[in-house]
């Protein structure tokens, strides 16, 4: 080989590089990247999302960028910022699924896919799939659960996270469709808290300061569960408290007789999911309109029987999660 045509070679493979990629036969070592924009990392069941998406992200090898913010606001500023950028894919859970339609349309005229997860989009713009449970059966589950807890009889209270977010809005749609089929459950309390602790906390302390005769106290995020439990203690009553998500610190405050309940989404699980569905909406790959992930109501007989390995349908993250919780999430 002459050294004129060593050095034209040098030069393409140089010129390939400074361009972003090599290509070897069919493989390109371009790597994909997947914008993320999602709620921040303090309420834990996000943080464990962030954890799976990222986990997954480095085993498959593909950079997932976080762009995270509280309001609708901020996440379409971050939208921008991703657009912007030229990510391949971007993965969104909504702050207010009418809202993000706009910069769902602006991905859409930039040519960037879009894949949803736990919230969909609700304000137009095309998106390739959502990646969630099944949120209206999930808060249809833990109503009816918790209506049967009460013997089909009583006084109950529910806290809202955000109604303008779709996740939020099926939980509630479901706990009302429970309700119909329990006309003995009286509801005696409602409040939304957007999904924080504190907001939660006080809602429940005005609710029983006004009724200290309700007996349930629905709360449609961990989070917001936590901040009810503090309100009960400090009345000193006897409200059971039931949450949704299965953070780790509420199945182990289930497991110490605090929170009586919680509907369990497997958010690590849904992180991990959804950055493979995006990967496969970045290659070109056929994916399904919507990724349906399991979901438990988990009480205290539950987490024995998990740990006993008599619990039907046990998946690995739950099983994972129930014993983290109880050796005190460590």
């Amino acid at each position: 080989m002459s050294k004129s045509l060593i050095s034209k070679i040098y030069k393409t493979i140089c010129m390939l590089s400074v361009a972003g990629f090599i290509s070897v036969g069919n493989l390109s070592a371009k790597k994909i990247t997947i914008g993320w924009t999602s709620y921040p990392a303090d309420i834990p069941v996000i943080a464990d999302a962030i954890r799976g998406g990222r986990d997954e992200g480095k085993r498959l090898g593909v950079e997932v960028v976080f762009a995270l913010g509280a309001g609708a606001a901020a996440q379409a500023n971050n939208m921008d910022d991703l657009i912007a950028r030229g990510v391949d894919v971007i993965a969104i859970d909504p702050e207010d699924s009418q809202a993000i339609g706009a910069s769902v349309k602006k991905a859409n005229a930039a040519g960037i896919p879009v894949v949803m997860w736990i919230g969909d989009n609700l304000g137009g713009g095309k998106t390739v799939s959502l990646v969630s449970s099944d949120e209206e059966l999930g808060g249809y589950s833990i109503a009816k659960w918790g209506f049967n807890r009460l013997g089909g009889i009583g006084r109950v209270a529910f806290i809202q996270g955000a109604i303008a977010h779709q996740a939020g809005l099926n939980r509630e749609n479901g706990f009302r469709r429970a309700m119909v089929k329990y006309p003995k459950i009286e509801l005696v309390g409602y409040g939304e808290a957007n999904w924080a602790r504190d907001k939660a906390n006080s809602i429940a302390a005005d609710m029983i300061t006004r009724d200290p005769n309700i007996e349930m106290i629905f709360a449609m995020s961990d989070a917001m569960a936590k901040g009810v439990l503090s309100a009960v203690k400090s009345s000193n009553t006897s409200q059971k408290i039931t949450g949704y998500n299965g953070d780790c610190e509420t199945l182990n405050s289930v497991w110490n007789d605090g929170i009586l309940a919680t509907l369990y989404q497997g958010w690590r699980d849904i992180g991990a999911q959804t950055i493979r569905t995006s990967l496969d909406v970045a290659k070109g790959k056929s994916v399904p309109k919507k990724i349906i992930m399991p979901t438990f109501v988990i009480d205290k007989p539950a987490m024995a029987a998990i740990v006993a390995g008599t619990y039907d349908g046990v998946t690995p993250g739950l099983e994972y999660d129930v014993k983290q919780a109880i050796s005190g999430c460590k």
